[in-house]
């Protein structure tokens, strides 16, 4: 009897021992990196940083995304010390693709940017970036890149617009122009001009309207002398072209009256003798209403 007791004990102790092992040998499997989710990752916060620190030419700001002594680094390091990055923007990044190949993975990118080296003009660049696993820093890094496809954007007709012609117009027909002005227009992101036999006309004299709108604006309540000269530069062209003749615009008051929509100023365009059409110009807001 007691050298069954004696085995009983030993098996026990047994047992316990190998219950003991099973945590360390289970806190010993880890789960390997999602590359292709890192690799997202890592170039999702690059893009972020990428026109600050090539507009500054300031090589650390990317460094923790670029593999060191590697192709990117060198090409990196050599362009950002001309001209090429100058004035570098982005202004959509997709990442459209992104294949695994054991620790190392390979990412279609598509991006507009636009930069001294597109002459300013938004740009469609299509790369291949091949990015390797770092151990040590348990994230991807770029080793490489190539585009494999750069193509002009299509400009802007709003941003050509709102820019008094000025900025991303490259390539728009009249149409596309003429479109994007009314629409502005009709929202009422520009004021209406009265200039309507030429659009690039009619659309710098918007702008000018505006701009003068809003420097009123911060100014304060404008004088009767000035109500009269807003509707004579907004409104004139048109009259006269509606009567086939002249016009003159003068104030009905220099007191301004009132409605629901605030204190204005009663304008009236007159052909000699005879009242053509009346208009009321708000003292805060500056908006005229032809009558």
């Amino acid at each position: 009897m007691k050298r069954l007791s004696i085995l009983l004990v030993l098996l026990l102790a047994a047992c316990g021992n190998k219950t003991n092992v099973q945590p360390d040998h289970v806190a010993s499997v880890q789960e390997a990196p999602d590359y292709g989710a890192l690799t997202k990752q890592q170039l999702t916060a690059y893009f972020k940083v990428l026109p600050a620190a090539l507009n500054a030419k300031d090589y650390k700001r990317i460094e923790r995304y670029i593999q060191p002594q590697s192709k990117a680094a060198e090409y990196i390091k050599q362009t950002m010390a001309t001209d090429r990055f100058d004035h570098y923007t982005i202004k959509r990044v997709t990442i459209d693709k992104v294949s695994v190949k054991g620790t190392a993975t390979e990412a279609v990118v598509t991006r507009i940017m636009s930069s001294r080296a597109t002459k300013e003009q938004l740009t469609t660049v299509v790369t291949v970036f091949d990015m390797r696993y770092d151990k040590a820093a348990r994230q991807m890094r770029i080793t490489d890149f190539n585009d494999s496809s750069v193509q002009v954007s299509k400009s802007d007709a709003e941003t050509c617009v709102m820019s008094g012609l000025k900025s991303q117009c490259s390539g728009l027909t009249e149409h596309e122009l003429k479109q994007s002005y009314n629409k502005l227009v009709t929202s009422g992101r520009l004021p209406q001009s009265a200039l309507t036999d030429c659009l690039n006309c009619a659309i710098k004299d918007s702008l000018a309207i505006q701009a003068e709108k809003s420097a009123a604006q911060v100014a304060g309540p404008m004088t009767v002398q000035e109500a009269v000269a807003l509707v004579d530069r907004t409104y004139r062209t048109r009259v006269e072209q509606a009567q086939g003749t002249a016009v003159t615009f003068t104030y009905h008051d220099s007191q301004p009256a009132a409605d629901a929509g605030g204190k204005y100023y009663a304008v009236q365009a007159t052909a000699g003798n005879q009242l053509v059409q009346s208009f009321k110009v708000y003292l805060h807001s500056h908006e005229i209403i032809a009558e």
